[in-house]
Order: C-alpha cells, then structure tokens, then sequence
C-alpha cells in the first residue's frame, strides 16, 4: 500500500504566460500547523557512512510506504529551524530525512558548506540502504519510486544540484527555497553554484518550486539583488517550459 503526498503549490506549468500574476488565498495559520493523519511522527538520528541523519518518520500502518522528502539546511543552518515544519510535512505521509555535512554542532560554521547536492543524493542511498535492512527504522517504508529533493538557501542550490546530477526522472518534485544566485561565481561558496542549464534542465524533467527574491539584500546590495536573484530563475527559463510567476 503507499501513499501520495500531494504539494498544492505552483509548480512547473508548460507553456504559462509569465506576464500573469498567481493570486494565492490568504493562509490560515491554525489549520497549516494542524497534524495530519499519519501522527505522531517517529524522530530519526542514525549515522550512516560517516553522515549523520536526522528525520521523521510518518506513523503508518504495516507495509505502508511513504515518499521520500531529502532536505538540505542552509549555512549555519540548525535541525532546531527546520524541525516543526518538516515533522509536519512527516504527518501527512513524507518519510523526511535531514543529512549533517560533518555534525549537528559543526554545521554552525560558516566555513562548513556543501552545494553539489552530495548530501542529498547521500540521503537517498541511505534511505535505498535502510529499507531493505530488517533493522532499521525505515525498513519497507520508503516509496523510492517518489523522491524529492528540498532545501533552503545553501540546500537551496543542493536541491537544484542533487536533481541535476539524479537526471533523467530520478526525482518528482525539486524544492528550492531562495538559492544563491546562480554562476559562474556565486554564494554559498563561490565558486561551487548552480548554473542557469541546471535548473533548467531539472524544470524539464519534472516539476519545480523556485521561491526567490525579488529585492532584498542577501547576497548583493538592493537594489542589484533582484537583477540577479530573479535574474536567474528566468535566465534559466529559456525554453517555454516555464512554470508561474508570482
């Protein structure tokens, strides 16, 4: 038996009109942090190879299988920042795993980076590993079938990586939330960043959720950031595949 997690969220749409403006609905912020039906979610922390993983395992029925959500913090990013929302993610039927570059303490570190998406792509062969392992937490869970790569900032360009390398149709739905500015130089770290082509090539294969900004000064002094942040995203949608814009 296995579950579908439905993200209802704009995603890669063909052939959408860039000029129109998606209108979203007002959320409602008592019924977003409700838990959904496969609560109380189990926590994960075991190291494999080297790497430790955090996560949260969906509460389900035996035999039950869940897709696969991998997420990437940002850097100096912390579990503690990320934690509710992806044990929420959890309960409405995600396996959700979290992998360290070296550890929970020394991820703090500003000089402690990753953006190949490495991590992510490492979160997979261990979840491929745990589930057929009698042993562990996520034996027979996970829907490989139904993979998505996720991350925020830093593990915002490792999502758009991780899919790059995974490519053709390895990943359903690709998550980027607000990456470093695309290349050739670009953080987090220069010179290791995602390219216009990567980005690309991922929202061709299969959908994509891009959040960006379009004036803020994370990365260059505004107002050079919406040239560059935003810049990339419709530098990466050359060819009419693109999704909508908000």
């Amino acid at each position: 038996m296995k579950s579908v997690i439905l993200i209802a969220i704009v995603a890669t749409i063909s052939a959408y009109d860039l000029s129109k403006k998606v209108k979203f609905a007002d959320c409602d912020h008592e019924k977003d942090i409700e838990q959904g039906p496969f609560a109380p979610a189990q926590f994960l922390n075991i190291t494999w190879n080297d790497t430790i993983f955090y996560g949260w395992i969906p509460a389900g029925k035996k035999g039950q299988e869940f897709p696969l959500l991998t997420f990437m913090h940002g850097s100096t990013g912390q579990w503690e920042m990320y934690s509710d929302n992806l044990e929420l993610y959890a309960s409405h039927g995600a396996v959700v795993i979290f992998p360290h570059i070296k550890s929970p303490e020394k991820d703090k570190h500003p000089l402690t980076t990753n953006t190949n998406g490495e991590f992510l792509l490492k979160s997979v062969d261990f979840a491929k590993a745990a589930n057929v392992d009698p042993e562990s937490p996520l034996f027979g869970v996970v829907d490989l079938e139904n993979v998505v790569y996720a991350g925020h900032s830093m593990g915002a360009t490792c999502s758009i990586m991780a899919s790059a390398r995974s490519l053709p149709n390895t990943a359903k739905l690709t998550i980027t939330q607000h990456p470093g500015i695309c290349g050739p130089f670009g953080p987090p770290p220069s010179p290791d960043t995602w390219m216009p082509h990567d980005l690309s090539a991922v929202s061709i294969d299969h959908p994509v959720l891009f959040t960006t900004a379009t004036n803020d000064g994370a990365f260059w002094p505004a107002p050079l950031t919406a040239k560059h942040e935003l810049g990339c995203f419709k530098d990466s949608m050359i060819d009419g595949s693109v999704a909508a814009f908000a």
